[in-house]
């Protein structure tokens, strides 16, 4: 069975009418999937570039997983709330005009959603 993976990042401030402010590349460019006795383990991480002359701040990263139907099977996220924001787990969230930055993939490892049966 095969999955869609939708991976979303959201920065302060965002500017909706102008050109792309953040560019975000997959590396290594081959993404490497290693399959274990639980599911799967994505390996790889981000290289995001502010394309802006501000600022940049990474305030939340969410991945929503589709089945081949179209239908949500998870969503996952990492943002600023709570006591402890689980956001903070990215230690390196400002980004400086044209410096690439590398974030780690906070959403590596997935259970093996075949073996899931309906509720």
């Amino acid at each position: 069975m095969s999955f869609f993976f939708l991976i979303l990042f959201s920065f302060l401030p965002f500017m909706a009418d102008e050109a792309p402010a953040v560019k975000i590349i997959a590396k290594p460019q081959a993404i490497y999937i290693e399959k274990t006795s639980t599911g799967q383990n994505l390996n790889f991480d981000f290289v995001v570039e502010n394309a802006t002359s501000e600022n940049l701040t990474l305030s939340s990263v969410e991945i929503s997983i589709f089945d081949r139907e179209e239908k949500l099977v998870l969503r996952k996220f990492i943002d600023g709330n709570g006591i402890r924001p689980s956001i903070q787990t990215v230690p390196n969230r400002e980004f400086e005009p044209n410096k690439p930055l590398i974030i780690f993939n906070p959403f590596y490892s997935f259970a093996d959603f075949t073996k899931r049966k309906p509720i």
